[in-house]
Order: C-alpha cells, then sequence, then structure tokens
C-alpha cells in the first residue's frame, strides 16, 4: 500500500500517512493542532484522558489540540499491514471554518458534554473525504486541498461530530505559545522571545502559564517530538536530519530524548513500518 508524500498546507493544515508491518506501542505522544486521524488497515488504540478507545479500519478519530495519549497501532492479522491518514488542522483553516460555520458551531459546543474521539463515517463525509484524498493523490494545489478539508470538517459539523476538533483550546496562551514555535521547531526559541512576540514580560509568560498548568521547556520539547514523530513516520530522512530538523545538534541526543518520550527509538519505530 502506497501514499502520496506528507504535505504542509498554507493555511498551517498537514497530511501524513503511517503504514507499518509489526505493532507499533508509542507513549506520550503529544497532538499540538487538532487531529483527525482514518485507520484504513488494522487498528488503533488509543490511551489517555478519555480513557482506552480502539477504532478499527474506515473509522475516524479526532484529537483535540494539547492532549497527550498513548498510542498502539495493530496490523490487521490476515494482511499483516497498518495504515492510516494524520490531518493535522491548521490555525487559518479553523479560524475561517470557525468565521463561516460560528452558529452551527456554537450549538455542537453547547450540547456536547465531552469530545468522542471516535467518529463515525456517514455517506456526506466520504464524498468529501474521497475528494481530499483524490486531491492529495493528483498533488492538487494547496487552495483545493483547504477547500476540501473543510468540506470535510463542515460534513462533520452538519453530521452533529467533531467536537474534540472544534473545541477552543483548554489553555489559550499555551496555544499560543504552541502556534509560534510550531512556525519553526529547529529555531532556537526562548522565553524571552516568545514574551516579546506575545507582548508579555518573560516572567508575566512563565507565570501566566504556570497558571495553565505549562512550562515554555514542556511546550518547544513537545512541538520539537511531535514535529520529529511525525518526520520519522512519514519521510525516508536520516535521522540526524530530522535530528537537526526537529530541533537537535545530533542524532544521539535526538534518540535520546525521542526513547525517553515515547518509549521507542527513532531507528525501531522506523524498522516496525517495514514489511
Amino acid at each position: 500500500m502506497s501514499f502520496p508524500a506528507a504535505r504542509r498546507l498554507a493555511d498551517g493544515s498537514g497530511m501524513a500517512a503511517v503504514v507499518a508491518a509489526n505493532v507499533q506501542t508509542i507513549r506520550r505522544v503529544p497532538f499540538t493542532r487538532p487531529t483527525l486521524m482514518r485507520v484504513l488497515v488494522g487498528s488503533k488504540q488509543l490511551f489517555g484522558p478519555y480513557g482506552a478507545q480502539t477504532a478499527g479500519a474506515a473509522q475516524l478519530i479526532a484529537v483535540p489540540a494539547g492532549a497527550e495519549i498513548d498510542l498502539t497501532n495493530a496490523p490487521d492479522a490476515r494482511t499483516g499491514r497498518y495504515a492510516a491518514v494524520f490531518i493535522e488542522i491548521g490555525p487559518e483553516l479553523l479560524r475561517q471554518f470557525r468565521a463561516v460555520h460560528g452558529v452551527a458551531l456554537a450549538e455542537l459546543l453547547s450540547r456536547s458534554a465531552s469530545p468522542q474521539l471516535i467518529l463515525p463515517a456517514d455517506a456526506a463525509f466520504e464524498v468529501s473525504w474521497q475528494a481530499l484524498q483524490a486531491g492529495w493523490e493528483q498533488d492538487a494545489a494547496d487552495s483545493l486541498l483547504s477547500h476540501h478539508l473543510h468540506g470535510v470538517l463542515l460534513a462533520l459539523l452538519l453530521a452533529g461530530h467533531g467536537h474534540a476538533l472544534f473545541q477552543p483550546a483548554a489553555a489559550p496562551l499555551a496555544e499560543q505559545v504552541r502556534l509560534l514555535l510550531q512556525l519553526d521547531p529547529a529555531y532556537a526559541w526562548t522565553g524571552e522571545e516568545i514574551a516579546q512576540r506575545l507582548h508579555r514580560s518573560a516572567a508575566t509568560l512563565r507565570r501566566q502559564l504556570a497558571a495553565e498548568g505549562a512550562g515554555f521547556r514542556e511546550l518547544l520539547e513537545a512541538v520539537r517530538m511531535s514535529h520529529g514523530l511525525g518526520l520519522v513516520q512519514s519521510s525516508n530522512r536520516p535521522i540526524g536530519e530530522i535530528a537537526n530538523a526537529s530541533g537537535y545538534d545530533s542524532a544521539s541526543k535526538f534518540t535520546t530524548r525521542f526513547r525517553e518520550r515515547f518509549g521507542v527509538t527513532p531507528s525501531a519505530l522506523r524498522e516496525s513500518q517495514q514489511a
């Protein structure tokens, strides 16, 4: 099973596929943006603040920004393969979507007691999804892919689903910091520079983040590790190159932090993807 190359759209959204030939268990996966996942072959187990849940083939998973979840990807017993598609919802697309569909979103959020991670896929969703997938496979322009992704989100909204994707961030300042860090995970960010960009003093930034249960260093590491995990799973780039792109000056340091974070080394995770 082959997939198009990972894409990052102009609106900040990201699209990537993950395949595996062996069971993958990855701890503490940080979701720095609202993320929609679709299991195509095999199954995915999720363990975290929403309890233990399992998604099978063709099922949807919606994860809110800021969540941290343990994942297990299990190949199909018959084919010996696992495959899933990941779509990060970009901040600009989400802003535009909220501006157009604000009334319907407010109604959805008002009646949803808690986020449902496993979502059904109705006929309207399938139409939008197939258009998005075809555009991705044909290397369509960013604007067209954004249009199709907007359609996917609208199909979920009209069906009364997707609370986890649309809900405002529980920690607004931490979300603003994450968005800045995601602009360039490899950059040598400092708390002082982030504070300046957010028109605060460094002391005020630390105090306000602490009130949200967050810290600058923890947010920076989560963003860098999330970026590195995505590159390990969806590209063939050398580990040293991925380390540099994720803000680490050596492959060994990146590997150590990766193993501490996810419970597996980058090389072992990549090997589990091979047939």
